[in-house]
């Protein structure tokens, strides 16, 4: 069975960018897999209090704007649904992830379609079962700091 990997780029720089490197290199050990690639250097668009509203209007009841207005999110939901893992790589900038990568995880992050309040607290199994969510991973670059006294 051929595996299907989400490979997220969330480096503003295309060029020499380590994070993009490391990365591409975990990506490539998955010789067999589908690889779906996700750029993060064209911007996502942030969530509006439209947006806010169409996600929380029940998916039978939207319209054809709120419809729209939830298609990207749709799709980004879609592409992490179809991924056995996502791998993610990320710059870290002023001590953050970038922007770009919280309004990635803004879009995906829908109540009911990608997660779903309990009442009981979330918890980890070691044991996860067949339905389970894809396996991440993720790479990061932070830079040594040296604190000026």
């Amino acid at each position: 069975m051929t595996q299907t990997i989400l490979h997220i780029d969330a480096s503003a720089r295309t060029e020499n960018s380590i994070s993009r490197d490391l990365s591409a290199r975990i990506v490539k050990r998955f010789k067999q897999a589908d690889i779906v690639h996700r750029d993060l250097a064209t911007p996502l668009p942030l969530i509006t209090g439209e947006w806010v509203g169409a996600n929380f209007t029940p998916a039978g009841d939207r319209d054809a704007v709120q419809r729209d207005t939830l298609a990207l999110s749709d799709q980004l939901v879609a592409e992490i649904k179809a991924a056995d893992v996502i791998v993610i790589g990320t710059p870290i900038y002023n001590f953050a992830v970038p922007a770009v990568l919280k309004a990635w995880i803004d879009l995906i992050a829908r109540a009911g379609v990608t997660f779903e309040y309990t009442a009981k607290p979330a918890s980890v199994s070691s044991s996860p079962s067949p339905q389970a969510a894809p396996r991440l991973v993720q790479t990061s670059t932070l830079p040594q700091v040296t604190c000026a006294t």
